[in-house]
C-alpha cells in the first residue's frame, strides 16, 4: 500500500485500517509514513507561513514580526527533527497511558497508533483556520484505533481520552479566570 492509499484509508476508512495494521512487523513502516507525512507538512508550513503573515496583517490589532525566508526554513527544519524525535517520546507516553488501562500491546504497536492517528494534522495541519477540526479528527482516530487495535469498547477507547483533556482544559479555565482575578484585582489593565 503506497503513502497516498494510506491516507485515503486513514481519513476515511479508519476502522478499517487500523483493523488491519497488526500486519505491519515492528514500527518501521509507520515511522516512515510519519517521516513522509511531517517532511512535506513541513515544507508546506513554510510556503504558507511565508505568505501568511503577509496576507492577513490587515485585520491584527499588532504588527507581526516577518522573518526571512532563511530563518524560516531553519525554525522549520529544528522544528522537523523535533517533531521527529518527539513521536518516539508521545508514543511512549501513549504505551503507558495504555499500560494503565490494561492495553498489552508493544510500543510498536503504540507508536503505530499515534503516528497514523496524527494524519489529519500532517495532511491538513498546515492549512491556517483548521487546525482546530484538524486536531478534533485526530482525537477521533485515535479513539478508532484503540477501539480496534487494543480491543477497547467504545465508551473506554474515548473515555480514556476525552476524560483527561477535559481535566486539563478545566484546569486552563480556573487558572486563566484566577488570573484575571487576580490581575482585576490589582489594578492592572489587562486589555
Amino acid at each position: 500500500m503506497n503513502i497516498i492509499e494510506k491516507v485515503r484509508d486513514i481519513l476515511f476508512h479508519p476502522g478499517k485500517f487500523f483493523s488491519a495494521v497488526d500486519k505491519e512487523k515492528g514500527l518501521g513502516k509507520a515511522f516512515r509514513f510519519f517521516f513522509i507525512l511531517s517532511l512535506i507538512s513541513a515544507v508546506l508550513s513554510v510556503i504558507i507561513s511565508s505568505f501568511w503573515s503577509r496576507a492577513y496583517t490587515w485585520f491584527l490589532p499588532f504588527p507581526i514580526p516577518k522573518l526571512g525566508l532563511i530563518p524560516l526554513i531553519q525554525t522549520s527544519l529544528i522544528n522537523y527533527a523535533l517533531l521527529l524525535g518527539a513521536s518516539f517520546l508521545i508514543a511512549w507516553f501513549l504505551f503507558i497511558w495504555l499500560r494503565v488501562f490494561r492495553g498489552r500491546r508493544t510500543y510498536s504497536d503504540a507508536y503505530k497508533l499515534y503516528a497514523y492517528s496524527v494524519t489529519p494534522k500532517l495532511v491538513f495541519g498546515w492549512i491556517p483556520i483548521v487546525n482546530l477540526f484538524v486536531w478534533i479528527y485526530s482525537l477521533v482516530l485515535i479513539i478508532i484505533g484503540t477501539n480496534k487495535m487494543y480491543k477497547f469498547s467504545n465508551l473506554k477507547a474515548t473515555l480514556i481520552y476525552i476524560v483527561p483533556w477535559a481535566v486539563i482544559l478545566l484546569l486552563v479555565v480556573i487558572v486563566a479566570l484566577l488570573v484575571m482575578t487576580i490581575l482585576l484585582g490589582t489594578g492592572v489593565e489587562t486589555f
